[in-house]
């Protein structure tokens, strides 16, 4: 798994899913799984490759760091404990859907099980959407809980 000081991401995501906790939340049949952005600031280290400005509430100051994208797979309905599957470093020239995109392709390719994905409401745009046509995994969007399923597409 560790070599020289770097993981093999192949194997780790291997390890990944053969962990994932039996009582995971299934809905209808389908693995439930959120993905999702988070923010690294990082203000100190002015010369951290790659860092960019992360995006701040109006009237607050900009923060910089990295951010990172989350695959998580939801273990219990109504708490908030999620067993992680993927995290990918989101670049300053790439977006959290663009990320997103290969982690849910990256799913859909782990097993033939089925599975939905939810997010919220940043990722309605036509490149994270598009991808639910052919990966064979449903989308819900929280809060609202809309829900669409490839078969529908």
């Amino acid at each position: 798994m560790l070599l020289n000081g770097e993981f093999n991401l192949e194997q780790l995501r291997e390890l990944l899913v053969a962990c994932q906790p039996a009582e995971s939340e299934t809905i209808a049949g389908y693995e439930v799984y959120a993905i999702d952005a988070t923010a690294n600031e990082r203000v100190a280290v002015e010369t951290l490759p790659d860092r960019g400005a992360l995006k701040a509430q109006p009237n607050e100051p900009v923060r910089y760091g990295h951010k990172y994208s989350w695959l998580v797979r939801l273990v219990q309905s109504g708490a908030s404990w999620a067993a992680p599957m993927d995290v990918e470093r989101i670049s300053t020239k790439s977006t959290d859907t663009r990320v997103a995109v290969e982690q849910v392709q990256a799913l859909a390719q782990q097993n033939l099980r089925l599975k939905v994905i939810t997010a919220d409401s940043r990722y309605r745009d036509r490149h994270f959407l598009s991808i639910f046509a052919h990966c064979g995994c449903g989308y819900a969007r929280w809060p609202t809980g809309s829900y669409c399923s490839c078969e529908t597409w």
